[in-house]
């Protein structure tokens, strides 16, 4: 199962990093109860932001949005710092690949304005460190150093890239390890991205099951999605927020970490440091957990922090002279208890006592009962396999035992997931069966009785595919203001008029029955957004040609009929939804299967979609020469059984009318049927 671990650089607690003189905001600075409320309104204070991001690094500013949604007077924030918010403005733009320093002289462009009142600057990854170097690294850092060199008055946060599902072993971590040596090294500030989405809020550690960006992850086989585990465990308390390339919860702790990093910048060192090393470990013979903890330095006390299951936490739970390095909780109902250490002085050497921050929290389960069975077990069944959700209703369970039976035969366990955990993903399902299902909790002191049975009937097995790489998809931009130029190899453009885009679609799909397909286009920047405006898809009418196609030609042996290129006007397929601020997001997808089944039923040539902007919003959109995940796509979800419409059902009508013909009875088995018929290149006409 998943592990609660610290990573290798992390051997030393935020205190310990704060003393030193450096900040690091990460997993542990994603508790809001480690905010204090006077240091928010002095960062709001004090701090201006300046930060530069694309999709990746806006999951920041999506939780700050959470936290200023629950509460607007105290972490509101806008561009100017009015009406008391934090002063935070962002730049459509990130740090690039391999040595990119277009950053960099951004930077010193806003620095250098004679209005500037910008004194922390912060900019982010969106996928350059997956595949940077140790020098495209280290440029990064000497850009960094130099500018903090050169203007002394601010103050600037490093960061790493996201997560990307290579694991402890990918060049991604090598490179955030590079990072947050550097950082270590120099005393630097470091919000550490890639660490915040590493753990789920109760510290289980997923990087070495190679957890990506949008909080997936892999254990025996399977792909499951810690945040969807444990939003689902802990009913109500993540958010709704949109949260680019992940989850909601994601976006949630990174917006909390974020304001923890803000107010470490205003706040004095801290007098002492917190306690490190933390434990808490279950005495089997009594029922009792062992609180341990180590400290370096001289402590008058220790106070203990304790939180029971899902419960706010106890801030003054106990205390324990400064000379003791452990702490017993006794007489304990069963549940799950989670433990914070805080060092104090009676005299920080002026008179004033004082606190450390928190240590990292650890927790243990007691459980000297059965746990009780889980309830209202349901399962569906989707494209992935069968998703199964339950209540739990134990507070001391281990985990959940996952049964199935298949066509009425016995139960056999078929999965397992930790505590807390109420949902599971069945991917090892057959096409049309029917499968039973039932959940039980288990302990150390045995196991609880079954859950309700749900069974899931499985339909025919259905097909995926996305077509988005560039030999899948013809596309180019048809610009009238430079309408002699071809803009077939172009990855990107500032503003759209006209887009076309062709999709090659793989001949064993012909003649397959669509179940549904759709097409997402990619935009990386708005201007003079209105509400409710859209862009319009219709079918071209006429081939044409990637390298050669203009605006006022369809290849270089021909010009469209129509400047702009020429498409069927009367048959609009669909209307692509402007959403606002959709900064390096996909627009709505448009419901295309119509279209797509004619062009696989052979019924209409394949020329494409022509997109059309002709609303108020201006908009830029990327095309299938740029990088994965960030472009056009078509999504197919398809099945093998014959599609036959009136055309097909014309031929095979004629065919059988035949006298027999072995030439079409390809099977031999002495009979011209429609699997015959479908294989038939030429025809079938006598």
């Amino acid at each position: 199962m998943f592990s609660k671990k610290l990573t290798t650089f992390f051997l030393f607690s935020l205190a310990t990093c704060v003393a030193m003189g450096q900040i690091v905001a990460d997993h542990f600075s994603t508790d809001l109860s480690l905010i204090q409320e006077s240091a928010v309104h002095d960062a709001k204070a004090q701090l201006r932001i300046w930060y530069g991001h694309t999709s990746h690094g806006g999951q920041i500013t999506s939780g700050m949005s959470v936290l200023a949604n629950d509460y607007p007077t105290l972490y509101n924030y806008n561009s100017s710092g009015s009406g008391g918010a934090l002063s935070y403005q962002e730049r459509s733009d990130d740090l690039g690949h391999n040595g990119d320093d277009g950053w960099e002289i951004a930077t010193r462009e806003q620095l250098d304005r004679p209005d500037n009142d910008r004194n922390v600057v912060v900019w982010s990854w969106c996928g350059g460190v997956s595949d940077n170097t140790v020098e495209g690294i280290n440029t990064y850092l000497n850009l960094m150093n130099q500018l903090e060199l050169d203007y002394p008055d601010v103050t600037f946060i490093y960061m790493t890239g996201h997560l990307d599902g290579t694991g402890e072993e990918g060049n991604l971590h090598e490179r955030n390890n590079q990072i947050r040596q550097y950082c270590q090294t120099n005393n630097k500030i470091l919000y550490d991205f890639a660490d915040i989405e590493s753990y789920d809020p109760d510290g289980n550690y997923f990087l070495d099951l190679n957890a990506d960006d949008a909080c997936n992850y892999e254990l025996n086989g399977e792909t499951l999605n810690w945040a969807v585990q444990w939003c689902d465990a802990n009913p109500g308390v993540c958010s709704s927020v949109h949260c680019a390339h992940s989850h909601s919860l994601n976006c949630d702790r990174k917006g909390v970490a974020f304001w923890w990093l803000l107010t470490q910048l205003v706040s004095e060192p801290p007098c002492i440091d917190a306690p490190v090393n933390v434990s808490a470990e279950v005495q089997a013979a009594t029922q009792n957990i062992q609180v341990s903890w180590s400290h370096p330095g001289t402590v008058d006390q220790f106070y203990i922090q304790r939180r029971v299951n899902s419960g706010s936490w106890n801030l003054n739970y106990a205390t324990v002279s400064g000379s003791n390095n452990s702490f017993v909780d006794s007489n304990l109902s069963d549940g799950t208890y989670a433990y914070r250490v805080v060092a104090h002085l009676n005299d920080d050497g002026t008179g004033t006592p004082c606190d450390s921050p928190p240590s990292a929290m650890v927790s243990a389960v007691i459980a000297t009962q059965p746990p009780a069975s889980p309830t209202r077990l349901s399962g569906a069944y989707q494209s992935d396999g069968v998703h199964l959700s339950w209540s739990d209703e134990s507070d001391n369970e281990q985990g959940f035992h996952i049964e199935k039976s298949v066509d009425g035969a016995s139960f056999e366990q078929a999965g397992q997931v930790s505590q807390n955990v109420s949902s599971w993903i069945d991917s090892a399902v057959t096409p049309l069966t029917s499968v039973a299902y039932r959940v039980y909790a288990y302990n150390q002191n045995g196991d609880s009785g079954y859950s309700n049975t749900v069974t899931v009937e499985i339909p025919e097995e259905t097909l995926f595919i996305t077509l988005q790489d560039t030999d899948e998809v013809d596309d180019s931009f048809l610009d009238p203001t430079d309408p002699d130029t071809a803009f077939g190899s172009s990855p990107y453009v500032n503003e759209i008029a006209h887009f076309i885009i062709k999709f090659n679609l793989p001949e064993t799909m012909n003649h397959k029955t669509i179940i549904d397909a759709k097409i997402a286009f990619y935009g990386w920047n708005q201007q003079n957004w209105q509400p409710d405006q859209t862009m319009e898809l219709y079918p071209v009418s006429r081939s044409w040609q990637e390298p050669t196609v203009t605006w006022e030609r369809a290849c270089t042996c021909a010009a469209w009929t129509t400047p702009g290129g020429d498409y069927l006007s009367d048959e609009l397929v669909g209307l692509v939804e402007i959403t606002e601020n959709c900064d390096h997001c996909f627009y709505p997808e448009v419901d295309v299967t119509e279209i797509v089944q004619d062009w696989i039923d052979g019924c209409r040539d394949n020329f494409g979609f022509m997109l059309i902007n002709n609303s108020l919003t201006a908009t830029s959109l990327k095309a299938s020469e740029y990088n994965n995940d960030q472009r056009t796509y078509l999504t197919i979800e398809y099945s093998n059984q014959p599609h036959i419409n009136d055309t097909l059902f014309g031929e095979i009508a004629a065919c059988w009318c035949l006298d027999y013909n072995s030439h079409y009875d390809l099977d031999g088995n002495g009979i011209i049927n429609i699997i015959d018929l479908l294989n038939v290149e030429e025809g079938c006409a006598p």
